[in-house]
């Protein structure tokens, strides 16, 4: 009996092991369908509110570059794509005819040089040592017509003197004459009254007759002595008029040198300005050979070939285009209410969509104070450094100015945010871990953070994970992310937790 009993128990534990074994493994197969989610909670953060303008990047510098003269293009030497330096060489043109032309000017050149050469010895020989011994010579020949106006004014004198002497010769033989002459003539009365004889009457006549014979003499020295007055006054005035010639050559010599040191100098300032004009043709000949290399006034990237050997290069179609994108420009248009809030120099920052919403460092770099009618708003360059030509010409981009700050606020993902009839929600677990769909007071919101002013408390675990699927009520299982603190707190309307009543 005993061991009837003792199989009995034992068969009963085994069927109880066994049902017991079979409750176990139902438990451990059925499904968990709570929902996964991961939580986080309100962090503090130093939220700043931006102004957002769109525009386009633009290269900083974009040169077309066209040949100076055209001409038939030899080789290119730059792609599509290619960096080059400022001064690069993109293509050469042919430079034959350049060559020749300034061939043929430097043969003129020294050609030139040899008239300089003589115009200067012409210039030497025309100027003081030329001018001093013309004028040295006119000057002898004014010397010696005053010495010969001073002999012939002594010759004057001396005739006038003789003049003098001879007419007061004439006047004592005449004298002499007369008084003989009335001796003759009472000597005559006196023979025929008897008084006195022949012989002595003919004494008196001879006296008479040498008186007559040295008046005669007399006048006919005063005739000779004015007939050499008068030559000497004919020589005096022909002393003079050639004296009066030698000053007049003097003068028409010096006038002359003067013309000859003047036609000297203009011919050498002729003949050195011929070669200068040669020069500056030579000059322009030898910049125009170097423009046959066309080459690269800025350092940047090939945009655009036209260049093509064999072709024929034109003024009127660029060859290359080059830009330089180390630093693009992105011209926005601001309202009214913004333009006063910038000024050149000014920090901005700068996001491009097509790299991944990278955010780039700008500075304001013009601003317009006259208002585009057009654009409804107020044109603003703005600068970005482009180091890394990550950014291309054309890129759309999203200029983002700071127009508030408040520190140290409550704020969450701007991306945990869903939108319903026009106001904000989030999804919160609770306590029984459910989903709650909370509604949410923002105040700053940008692209990275939003701040909470209100509907949040410090503890509630906001899910950051897996929301896309919850509905109110859900329940949800937390399977990471991080767990607030548990001490709860609502957030006042000006940022802060109702213990800190620190307001923004």
């Amino acid at each position: 009996m005993k061991s009837k009993k003792t199989v009995s128990i034992c068969l009963a534990l085994i069927v109880c092991a066994g049902i017991a074994g079979c409750g176990a493994k139902e438990t451990a197969t059925q499904p968990d369908n709570r929902t996964p989610v991961e939580v986080t909670s309100m962090t503090k953060q130093n939220m700043v509110e931006y102004y957002t303008a769109s525009g386009v990047a633009a290269p900083i510098q974009e040169i077309d570059i066209l040949p100076k003269t055209p001409s038939k293009i030899l080789n290119t030497y730059a792609e599509v794509g290619d960096t080059v330096n400022a001064g690069a060489v993109l293509c050469a043109l042919d430079a034959s005819d350049i060559s020749s032309q300034l061939n043929q000017v430097d043969a003129q050149i020294n050609q030139s040089r040899a008239g300089v050469t003589v115009s200067q010895v012409n210039k030497e020989k025309a100027g003081a040592t030329g001018k001093e011994q013309a004028l040295s010579q006119a000057q002898s020949a004014v010397d010696q017509a005053q010495n010969g106006v001073d002999q012939a004014q002594t010759a004057l004198k001396n005739a006038g003197t003789s003049v003098a002497q001879a007419q007061a010769a004439v006047d004592n033989a005449r004298q002499t004459m007369e008084s003989a002459q009335k001796d003759y003539e009472n000597n005559k009365t006196l023979l025929e009254s008897g008084v006195i004889s022949q012989s002595v009457l003919d004494g008196v006549k001879s006296k008479y007759d040498s008186a007559v014979f040295a008046y005669d003499n007399a006048v006919r020295s005063l005739g000779n002595a004015q007939t050499a007055l008068e030559a000497a006054r004919k020589t005096e005035s022909n002393a003079k008029k050639s004296y009066d010639t030698a000053v007049n050559n003097y003068h028409l010599t010096e006038k002359a040198q003067q013309d000859n040191i003047a036609a000297a100098n203009a011919q050498y300032d002729q003949a050195v300005a011929g070669v200068g004009a040669l020069q500056a043709q030579r000059d322009n000949l030898q910049t125009k050979l170097g423009e046959m290399q066309i080459t690269s006034p800025i350092q940047g990237i090939v945009v655009t070939r036209n260049a093509k050997t064999g072709e024929f290069a034109s003024q009127q179609a660029p060859l290359y285009t080059v830009v330089d994108l180390s630093k693009v420009l992105i011209n926005v248009t601001v309202g009214e209410q913004m333009i006063n809030k910038l000024a050149p120099g000014q920090n901005i920052k700068v996001q491009f969509r097509s790299l991944e919403d990278r955010l780039f460092e700008g500075t304001v770099d013009t601003i317009s104070y006259q208002i585009d009618f057009k654009k409804a708003g107020y044109c603003v360059n703005v600068l970005v450094d482009n180091p890394e030509n990550l950014i291309k010409s054309g890129m759309f981009a999203e200029v983002k100015i700071a127009v508030s700050e408040k520190p140290d606020v409550f704020a969450i993902d701007s991306k945990l945010l869903f939108n319903d009839n026009e106001k904000y929600y989030v999804y919160t677990v609770d306590t029984e871990n459910k989903a709650v769909k909370k509604e949410v007071q923002i105040g700053i919101k940008n692209d990275e953070f939003a701040e909470v002013i209100g509907g949040l408390e410090t503890s509630d675990r906001i899910v950051s994970k897996g929301q896309a699927n919850l509905i109110p009520g859900m329940e949800v299982k937390i399977v990471g992310g991080e767990t607030p603190a548990p001490d709860s707190m609502p957030v006042n309307g000006d940022g802060t937790s109702e213990s800190e009543g620190v307001s923004l």
